[in-house]
């Protein structure tokens, strides 16, 4: 990646394909800015977030119960998904108020993110227990996203390549 691909965007690192979709996310929910907790790049800052803000396509979208409504906060998760991220409410006691989303498409990723979007494609809820995606948001509204994105390719069998190459 380039250094003119990464930019600071209101107050955090983001890459310019996640920018694109962030901006397609408040569009698609029509409330305005998503106020951002989080970026990418972040580079271990953040150990609660468990490297998965260490690459790009990760942010955290603040929301708070007081402050967004249910409906609100379920207007974002699904503009979030809609726009191709894996998106997921966050709240206590585990995290505070937030959506945690990864950005399908990115290729620069990092690894902990690129198990949540494993997890994403599994239905499950991008966190260490695997467990369900038991966001109130109707799980097929979110997808297919509107930035339409494959699930990713299955990973070659090395050891089928080196027997081939020999």
């Amino acid at each position: 990646m380039t250094a003119q691909n990464i930019q600071t965007f209101r107050g955090v690192l983001l890459d310019q394909m996640t920018i694109d979709a962030l901006l397609l996310a408040e569009q698609l929910a029509g409330l305005g800015q998503f106020p951002i907790m989080q970026g990418s790049f972040t580079q271990g800052a953040v150990s609660a977030s468990a490297g998965t803000h260490d690459g790009g396509g990760a942010i955290d979208v603040g929301i708070h119960s007081g402050d967004d409504p249910w409906d609100v906060q379920v207007t974002k998760v699904r503009s979030l998904r809609q726009a191709g991220f894996a998106a997921w409410r966050r709240t206590p006691p585990a995290f505070p108020y937030h959506i945690h989303a990864i950005l399908i498409a990115d290729p620069w990723v990092s690894p902990g993110a690129a198990e949540q979007i494993d997890q994403w494609h599994q239905h499950l809820n991008g966190l260490a227990g695997h467990g369900p995606d038991d966001d109130p948001v109707d799980v097929e509204a979110g997808r297919p996203s509107v930035v339409t994105t494959p699930p990713p390719a299955p990973r070659p069998n090395r050891r089928k390549l080196d027997e081939e190459v020999v």
